[in-house]
């Protein structure tokens, strides 16, 4: 049996079988191999009486007749013997005496009445056995197999709690590169299952650590650039006080671009810890298409149009600034990648699963190994611009409504990114 549940119904089935056993191998020695000693522990059968009163009646006849018709076998039996000995009536082989009794008829003769054990197959039997071995004896053995039993059972769960006991103390020391899955040899059970989401906990927090030490470090380099940049001007303004006008639109520019940096960093930082906003219904297919408009004026000034189908609607009831987001992210980074005369083609459709959305471009597109990449923070294929973080917020968008997105390689050329948003329910 695999699961614990069985392995406990087996264990306890054995124990209360190893005891059962026990009680029956008693009964049976006490029934089988000891019949003679119980035979001698019993009293002399109400029988003696009958033949005392014969014998003191002086009918040491009917006393012979009596005993010849007693079953010859197997079987408790009398016999009478004269004052010195000899035989009067009764069996004449040899068997051990369990009582003699003498008894003295009306005329004075003594006669000796003895109680005989059973016949058996060898003609000169033993003694009388002695008692069977004590019951405490047969119970200690059955306590003994049910405490090894016990004794494994609560081994075989100590062992795995104490592993996994050890490995937390250890991740909550810091040790997060802690396993314990290979502590289990071939288990197959709750306890080996539990030991497999350990290891997965363990290798989730290990990687959370890992990116937030890489978003730190990310950070902390995305915005030296512009603090540089900031500091620099003012030392020109110093400098050359009559550049002040242009000095301080240079000012202004950096500072709008650390705005932009903090937000998409707060916005991410509430996306990784699972910080909600609250729901409103909207309907995205005219979301997308007022982003699209938007994102027209911009396209137009980089040379490229935008060409949108999207009919319907599709209602859903979401984080609506958090799909926006994502939909002007993902339709904005196409629009800085692509070249000029080319065209950005945003489809959407709608089935009875959800929302399917494509923003596919005709610019330079990514390396295969990258696909997955350009949605990690502070990632920027090909070394573009911008901070890598447009994409990655777009995708933990969309994972935090229960959907997907994935970049694909157009035969022709470009990058296509594909939205699945599941509706409510």
């Amino acid at each position: 049996m695999r699961r614990l549940f069985g392995k406990f119904i087996l264990a306890f089935w054995l124990a209360f079988a190893a005891i059962s056993l026990t009680v029956a191998v008693t009964a049976w020695l006490i029934r089988h191999e000891h019949a003679q000693w119980l035979e001698a522990t019993f009293s002399p059968p109400p029988m003696t009486e009958s033949l005392v009163a014969l014998l003191q009646a002086g009918q040491l006849d009917s006393v012979r007749i009596l005993l010849a018709a007693h079953p010859p076998h197997h079987g408790p039996h009398w016999r009478v013997l004269d004052e010195h000995g000899a035989l009067l009536a009764g069996p004449t082989e040899t068997r051990p005496v369990r009582s003699e009794q003498r008894v003295t008829d009306n005329a004075g003769h003594s006669y000796r009445l003895q109680w005989l054990a059973p016949a058996l197959d060898d003609p000169h039997p033993p003694g009388p056995p002695g008692p069977p071995p004590a019951p405490w004896l047969f119970i200690g053995v059955a306590l003994l197999v049910s405490l090894g039993f016990s004794a494994g059972l609560a081994w075989y769960m100590v062992g795995p709690v104490r592993a996994l006991r050890l490995a937390l103390r250890a991740v909550a020391n810091g040790q997060l590169d802690t396993r314990i899955g290979g502590k289990m040899g071939r288990r197959r059970d709750e306890l080996a299952d539990l030991a497999t989401d350990f290891d997965a906990m363990a290798r989730q927090l290990e990687q959370h650590r890992l990116a937030q030490r890489r978003l730190l470090h990310d950070v902390s380099h995305e915005l030296r650039s512009p603090l540089a940049r900031l500091q620099a001007a003012i030392g020109l303004i110093r400098q050359n006080p009559e550049r002040l006008d242009d000095t301080l639109s240079r000012i202004e520019r950096e500072s709008h671009r650390l705005d932009a940096l903090v937000d998409e960093v707060l916005t991410l930082a509430r996306l990784e810890n699972h910080v909600s906003q609250p729901e409103t219904t909207v309907d995205l297919i005219e979301l997308l298409t007022q982003i699209a408009d938007d994102a027209s004026v911009e396209a137009e000034g980089a040379g490229c149009v935008i060409d949108i189908d999207a009919p319907g609607e599709f209602v859903l009831s979401c984080q609506a600034t958090l799909i926006y987001r994502c939909f002007e992210n993902v339709v904005r980074n196409a629009i800085k990648f692509s070249p000029p005369d080319t065209e950005i083609i945003i489809s959407a459709h709608h089935d009875s699963d959800g929302l399917y959305v494509t923003v596919r471009d005709h610019g330079p597109g990514v390396a295969t190994d990258e696909l997955d990449s350009i949605f990690e923070p502070f990632y920027r294929a090909g070394g573009g611009e911008g901070h890598g973080l447009g994409l990655a917020i777009a995708r933990r968008a969309i994972a935090s409504h229960g959907g997907r997105i994935v970049a694909q390689l157009p035969a022709d050329g470009g990058l296509a990114i594909d939205i699945f948003l599941p509706k409510n329910g």
